[in-house]
């Protein structure tokens, strides 16, 4: 870009009522709003040192989003999409999981009264569900199902081992 005068943008006249509604909307991500205000700065004719100060970009920073406006048109505000990395965790392992973490501890082995993530992490290891998973891969597949196992009762539950047995034997 150095060298040469970019040229301007010309914004298509069904663009600018919704690149100044995203303006108006309090849930529009930052970075989204910037490059809406860029193309819209453009658009006005501002010129580019001022509009790069308003929007703290670098000017050739401006010329990409105008670049990118031609290319792919409105949709240039927003983020390309990414390939990232593909998930570990099929469907059926995950509703395994969700299965799991449903149960109580104590039939896992476990002499807990409620689980953990972490607790859920040793256990579906255990078991042949998937050899390594990290305790926020738990905590994620259980958010998205809206699973709260830590909140499965509300109150502390004795486990029913022998020495409980005793115990409840003398009070009852």
């Amino acid at each position: 870009m150095r060298g040469r005068r970019p040229r301007g943008v010309e914004l298509k006249p069904d663009h600018i009522p919704q690149l100044e509604a995203l303006l108006r909307s309090g849930k529009t991500e930052q970075r989204t709003a910037r490059r809406t205000r860029v193309l819209l700065g453009i658009h006005q004719g501002e010129g580019v040192k001022p509009l790069s100060e308003k929007v703290e970009l670098d000017p050739s920073t401006l010329w990409r989003v105008c670049r990118r406006y031609e290319e792919r048109g409105i949709e240039a505000v927003y983020d390309a999409p990414r390939s990232g990395r593909p998930p570990e965790i099929s469907p059926p392992g995950a509703g395994r999981i969700e299965n799991v973490a449903c149960t109580p501890p104590a039939e896992h082995g476990l002499e807990l009264t409620h689980w953990s993530v972490r607790s859920l992490q040793i256990v579906v290891t255990r078991l042949p569900i998937v050899p390594t998973i990290h305790y926020t891969t738990i905590a994620e597949i259980l958010r998205t199902a809206t699973l709260q196992p830590h909140c499965w009762r509300y109150w502390k539950t004795t486990l029913w081992d022998a020495a409980a047995v005793r115990r409840a034997a003398k009070v009852l």
